[in-house]
């Protein structure tokens, strides 16, 4: 079985734009956030942001955040 850190080393050098899944629940911004960080720091680039609030309305602060970067 193939190690998922091999394999994100190995398709990293191919640019392959990098689409996050993100939860508006509690703690769901945070760790989208953690994510959209880790992405980054990676190399990915990361084109869209899936955010999936359950009609809480918390894609405000994800958007400021992100736009801020």
């Amino acid at each position: 079985m193939l190690n998922i850190f091999l394999l994100s080393l190995y398709i990293r050098p191919f640019r392959i734009p990098a689409i996050l899944v993100g939860d508006g629940r509690l703690g769901g911004i945070s760790g989208t956030i953690s994510a959209y960080e880790s992405l980054t720091l990676r190399g990915y680039d990361v084109v869209a942001i899936v955010f999936e609030d359950h009609g809480l309305l918390n894609e405000g602060p994800l958007l400021s955040y992100v736009r801020n970067k």
